[in-house]
């Protein structure tokens, strides 16, 4: 058997693979290869990082179920790290959720050097008992071609780490967890409505968006780190009771403004945007 190299394509198919792919046999190993295409044949194969082990793709991470088999699974657990340039999860069947599946969770780490896509019949599992579970790093663009429970994001970050402009393109609002905005350049522009589950991290970075597209934030979330170089370009809307401060502003300043003394159930909304 070849050991793959940074240069090497790797191919997981039940076609040439016996077993599963796993990275961590022996706890903290590390293992690096091209490119990964993972598809399935007349049975399935899965790609296990465990252990505290690190896999680096320099290339794209394609996880790509073609036939019908058991469900085709790419994993990174037990405070691993995956990274590489693009992922992509297609399955067959629109709306499943067990045939393409790409699953981080107990402190894992994957990191997509530019573009995510989950497409018909593919699945992002970020989430544990583990606080916080699984944690993406992201420099490309979201494409969600599935509905929003396709992405399963309780417990969950997602850190977008860009140089220049970022999308985020679903199908309907996207859930969630805690979003960090943490760019080296350019905005997060959103095509699609976000609803933000537990925090919104403005630490570098605006969020541009219209009523369309709208920052909704459930109630018992939190926004923390807005400034002049980090806030939502756009209207937020908070759902809830409790005392909040809209991290809102225009053109290269914040101009936050504030709720307090709220009466109502928590199911009640309030929705703030900075004016020209």
């Amino acid at each position: 058997m070849t050991i793959p190299v940074l240069t090497t394509p790797v191919v997981i198919d039940p076609t040439w693979a016996a077993r599963n792919c796993e990275v961590g046999l022996v706890p903290a190993s590390a293992a690096e290869c091209a490119s990964i295409l993972h598809t399935s044949g007349a049975a399935s194969r899965q790609l296990i990082v465990r252990n505290g082990s690190t896999l680096t793709i320099d290339g794209p991470l394609t996880v790509s179920r073609t036939a019908v088999a058991g469900a085709l699974t790419a994993s990174v657990l037990d405070n691993s790290q995956l990274s590489c340039s693009t992922l992509a999860i297609t399955g067959i069947t629109p709306g499943a959720v067990n045939e393409a599946i790409v699953r981080c969770d107990a402190g894992g780490t994957v990191r997509v050097e530019d573009d995510l896509t989950i497409g018909v019949g593919g699945v992002l599992d970020l989430t544990s008992a583990v606080v916080p579970s699984g944690t993406l790093y992201l420099g490309g663009d979201w494409l969600n071609l599935e509905d929003e429970l396709k992405f399963q994001e309780p417990n969950s970050v997602i850190i977008l780490n860009g140089n220049v402009d970022q999308t985020i393109t679903t199908t309907g609002p996207e859930v969630l967890a805690t979003l960090r905005i943490q760019k080296t350049g350019g905005d997060l522009v959103l095509n699609s409505p976000i609803d933000i589950r537990t925090e919104l991290d403005l630490s570098s970075g605006r969020i541009t968006n219209t009523a369309t597209e709208l920052v909704s934030m459930r109630a018992g979330s939190v926004a923390s780190n807005a400034s002049d170089i980090s806030f939502v370009h756009g209207p937020l809307q908070k759902l809830g009771n409790t005392p909040f401060t809209f991290p809102v502003g225009k053109g290269t300043n914040l101009r936050p403004c504030g709720l307090t003394g709220i009466t109502g159930g928590s199911g009640s909304g309030f929705t703030a945007g900075a004016s020209p």
